[in-house]
């Protein structure tokens, strides 16, 4: 009955996305820059992604500067701060934020800054903003079919072997290195991940999905190259995502759930980088590895020669693959 309701309601919400994305435990795993049967990826397909939208990348510059649009963004009760004592992580409600946006209560500046106001003065900026916004991808997925009847798997975990640090170029919005589940539909997925935002040094952890809009985060230590853990674990019985991500050096976790529309996904794993200047940052090779799938019988296999796979990549960002113990790695990095 509750599922029932919660589809009805569902079904009158719109939103926008557009196609695709997936992820994870406890515990270091193997090193994250083993190499074997390394494979370079041959050339980009033509392949949709779910899009997070300028409102997201907006909220995550927000969350990093002192101002005035972040001192309002607190008032609203659209931005928390991460609690260390109880745990709780900071939460941006970007789905809140882009209504305002549409009501003229904020806008999209030149720089691609939230701003208050209405949009009559800042409305062509706010425009080019939105229509210049570019994402980049280089990913690992479940191999997709005209019959899309590989949309049959209800967990992903992983591995994220970050880098000591990056330090993202004026023009490049964010870098984040993350995995999704999403449905038949193409409108809703699930995320969680770890990255890199505009005027901080240190990468935070965050869920995200496009039932809520919230972007639960957390910043946690630079200067260190460690394993990040990633994880979403669909329940069959009550039909909700759990998105879990945890950085065993800081002990620092964000854990968030969601009821979903329906309990098979596509699975996929990427990195991905925005900008409005089609400007890029330069990133290491950056392995996600240790793969493991939750099939339809609830049983957490290896991703491994046993399920189809497609790998690409938009230049400038690129892919190598290959297969260690048993399950599939990707390596991923920018060169502009």
């Amino acid at each position: 009955m509750k599922r029932a309701i919660y589809r009805g309601l569902l079904t009158a919400f719109v939103l926008i996305a557009t196609i695709l994305l997936a992820v994870p435990g406890i515990g270091l795993a193997a090193d994250g820059n083993q190499q074997i049967d390394d494979t370079e990826a041959a050339g980009a397909g033509s392949i949709g992604h779910y899009y997070k939208g300028p409102e997201f990348v907006a909220a995550v510059v927000a969350i990093s500067e002192e101002g005035p649009i972040r001192d309002d963004l607190i008032a609203r009760g659209l931005f928390t701060y991460p609690d260390d004592e109880t745990g709780e992580p900071g939460l941006v409600k970007v789905g809140e934020i882009k209504k305002l946006v549409e009501a003229g209560v904020y806008y999209i500046d030149e720089t691609n800054r939230l701003r208050i106001g209405s949009q009559t003065d800042g409305q062509e900026a706010a425009a080019t903003a939105k229509n210049a916004l570019v994402y980049k991808y280089a990913e690992m997925v479940t191999r997709r079919l005209e019959i899309w009847d590989d949309f049959k798997y209800r967990g992903h975990r992983c591995y994220v072997h970050i880098p000591a640090d990056i330090d993202l170029e004026p023009g490049t919005k964010q870098n984040l290195y993350c995995t999704h589940m999403g449905t038949s539909d193409a409108y809703y997925f699930v995320e969680c991940g770890v990255g890199w935002g505009p005027n901080s040094s240190n990468p935070f952890i965050y869920t995200y999905d496009t039932y809520t809009y919230h972007l639960p985060y957390k910043y946690i230590t630079s200067g260190v190259s460690r394993d990040i853990y990633l994880k979403i674990d669909i329940d069959s019985e009550d039909y909700t995502a759990k998105m879990y991500v945890r950085d065993p050096y800081t002990g620092k976790t964000v854990t968030t759930y969601q009821e979903v529309i329906a309990l098979n996904h596509r699975a996929d794993q990427c990195q991905e980088q925005a900008s409005y200047t089609d400007t890029w940052t330069e990133t290491p090779k950056v392995k996600q590895f240790d793969n493991r799938l939750k099939n339809k019988s609830d049983k957490w296999v290896k991703w491994n020669d046993s399920i189809a796979t497609d790998w690409d990549h938009n230049a400038p960002l690129y892919e190598s693959h290959g297969i260690t113990n048993d399950m599939k790695w990707i390596k991923t990095w920018c060169n502009p």
